[in-house]
């Protein structure tokens, strides 16, 4: 399972699946826990039961209108 796009501010990721599931965890580049503003981390824990970690900036930037 592969995290497709992350909304911070909802804090959901969307799976390769289909599914979404909750971030857990959003961190700031000092490893403290922080609010979508400052995210540069975030954890979720995965449909199986395995966490899964990354950095925001591997995510592009995307506007839905």
């Amino acid at each position: 399972m592969d995290v497709e796009a992350i909304n911070l501010r909802k804090r959901l990721a969307l799976l390769d699946t289909g599914q979404t599931v909750e971030i857990d965890t959003l961190m700031d580049d000092e490893g403290d826990e922080c609010g979508c503003e400052g995210a540069c981390a975030f954890v979720l824990e995965l449909p199986d039961g395995t966490w899964f970690a990354d950095s925001v900036d591997s995510y592009a930037t995307a506007t839905i209108h």
